[in-house]
């Protein structure tokens, strides 16, 4: 998980703060206006900027520039976060690999809650969801759950599942194209959305290290009240962060959302977890265990990996603790694009000739046309493009997108593009 200093809760506090009315500038935490911009008018670089400059002399910060780098499509920079405790190494011998969405689909069949978990700065994690509720969508689940949709109100919620354009506003990791377009196709494929996260008055009056314990309950509560009891067949695909998915005691004790849920439900959801297992780019280094997995098995997909006994085999939590664990590939870029990306079902390339050489790490934008009437709206697709670039390349599902450049000085529309 992250650390308690820096997590969603404080990003929504700061954004709760930073557009509450009347409040006046000296009263906004730091970085409120970067991130009104964000939220309220979809400018990602002034809080990308912000972040940065503050990473080198707060680990916080450094945990926040590497969320906004992924929303800003600059891999590198989102994997520039502190170093993890090595995993152990494991004896492969006698592994075996088979491919992930399957191994998930035929687990899921005797399920009706499956909850995977993301790293929070890696927009590759949400990708693999967006494919994974698409293959259970065909197993007969119908409820899309993420601890990102905001439960301040019915609102957003409501919004959501009527087809509204996907703004921060709707659920802050939602800033990442990625996870809007995991979004925008759950809602094509028919997904009905519901919220879980716990609410302001549900955390009002916890001590600092009850923080976890009352977050964690609220969710398990507010999944019961909202998706349960309104739809007892309903069967649900949940996307959280990190250490949510355990659904057993970590080594402190703390029992988290999966585990909660559980044990107020009697329902035992299957849990699938890549918060650690997805390959960095360059020229940051491969952690030792993934890297002796990849070596030996050369995946050309996500896989999971099985021990000699044929069960799943774990690296980063217990066994029982979750039930799959996600090995994904390498993957050379495209076109200087991920090859994750490019390779999403139903993504093509699309090319847009700039008028002018761009300017370093000026930001290439792909808006949905018919979502261009909301200030926020995310974008399909959008990168830092190198200086001197006389093309953008973009991975777009089929439509009509309005190409936007963002650079220091504002935002200015550059055309449109039919995929």
């Amino acid at each position: 998980m992250l650390p308690l200093c820096f997590n969603r809760r404080a990003l929504l506090g700061a954004a709760a703060a930073m557009i509450a009315a009347g409040r006046a500038p000296a009263e906004e935490p730091l970085g409120a206006e970067e991130m009104r911009l964000l939220v309220e008018h979809g400018r990602y670089l002034p809080l990308l900027q912000f972040t940065r400059s503050m990473a080198a002399a707060n680990t916080s910060m450094a945990w926040m520039a590497a969320q906004i780098s992924a929303m800003a499509g600059d891999e590198d920079a989102a994997f520039n976060i502190p170093a993890a405790t090595p995993l152990p190494l494991r004896d492969l011998t006698g592994c075996f690999a088979a491919d992930a969405v399957e191994t998930i689909a035929q687990a899921a069949r005797t399920r009706r809650v499956v909850i995977l978990n993301e790293a929070h700065n890696i927009s590759r994690c949400r990708a693999f969801a967006g494919v994974v509720a698409s293959r259970l969508r065909q197993e007969g689940f119908t409820v899309f759950a993420a601890e990102t949709f905001d439960n301040a109100t019915a609102a957003a919620i409501g919004s959501l599942n009527a087809g509204a354009p996907i703004t921060p506003a709707l659920g802050w990791y939602m800033a990442d194209p990625v996870y809007a377009e995991t979004v925008r196709a759950a809602r094509r494929k028919g997904f009905r959305f519901a919220a879980y996260e716990a609410k302001s008055k549900q955390m009002a009056g916890a001590a600092p290290a009850q923080q976890i314990e009352t977050r964690e309950d609220a969710e398990a509560n507010n999944f019961i009240a909202n998706i349960l009891t309104r739809d007892p067949k309903a069967r649900v695909f949940v996307t959280c962060g990190y250490d949510h998915v355990r659904k057993t005691p970590d080594a402190n004790g703390q029992m988290w959302f999966a585990a909660r849920l559980k044990a107020k439900t009697g329902i035992d959801p299957l849990c699938v977890s890549q918060d650690w297992s997805v390959p960095p780019s360059d020229p940051v280094p491969e952690p030792p265990a993934l890297m002796a997995i990849l070596d030996d098995f050369t995946p050309a997909a996500p896989v999971v990996v099985f021990d000699r006994a044929k069960a799943p085999l774990h690296v980063a939590r217990p066994q029982g603790s979750v039930d799959i664990e996600v090995i994904h590939p390498r993957l050379r870029p495209v076109d200087g694009r991920p090859g994750w990306l490019a390779r999403l079902p139903g993504r093509k390339r699309a090319s847009f000739a700039l008028a002018a050489a761009a300017q370093a790490s000026d930001l290439i934008q792909a808006i949905p046309a018919g979502e261009t009437r909301a200030a926020g709206a995310v974008p399909s697709d959008q990168y830092p493009l190198k200086e001197g670039a006389r093309e953008a390349v973009f991975f777009l599902t089929a439509g009509t997108y309005e190409i936007r450049l963002e650079t220091s000085d504002g935002r200015s529309v550059l055309g449109q593009i039919k995929v």
